[in-house]
């Protein structure tokens, strides 16, 4: 973020330069720019690792031990369910009530390794971390 800022301070300058203005001291506009920018970088940060923070704390953990990776569960439901909003909703169905039934995993995966426990997650976390499943193995949006 430092980088940032000394990139958009040294613009700032010159900008300054080239139409003869530079003064000693700062103009308002100029550090109400910096601010805003600050605020908005720090802002977005923030919210990326609070939303990133339900999908490693809560999902990884357990699939690392897994012989099935998470992105090759993606795929599967992928396969099954194509678009988004059904991909996102059927999955929520399942972490919230899974059954073999339900379940996109072979019989055999089943009996080695059972069906998952349902999730202690609130519907928000649990919306969020399939989103950001979602984002983390979509490869739709990666190809544009």
């Amino acid at each position: 973020m430092i980088k940032v800022l000394k990139i958009f301070q040294n613009s700032l300058e010159l900008e300054a330069l080239a139409s003869n203005k530079m003064r000693l001291k700062p103009s308002f506009p100029n550090v109400t720019r910096t601010l805003l920018l600050i605020l908005l970088l720090n802002g977005t940060s923030h919210a990326k690792e609070e939303r990133e923070d339900v999908y490693t704390r809560n999902c990884i953990p357990c699939h690392l031990y897994l012989p099935s990776s998470l992105e090759r569960m993606f795929m599967n439901y992928l396969k099954t369910y194509s678009g988004e909003q059904t991909f996102k909703s059927s999955l929520k169905v399942f972490l919230k009530d899974p059954t073999e039934e339900e379940s996109l995993m072979s019989d055999m995966f089943i009996e080695h390794f059972s069906v998952k426990d349902k999730s202690t997650l609130s519907d928000e976390e649990l919306e969020k971390a399939i989103d950001i499943y979602w984002d983390t193995y979509n490869v739709r949006n990666k190809l544009r």
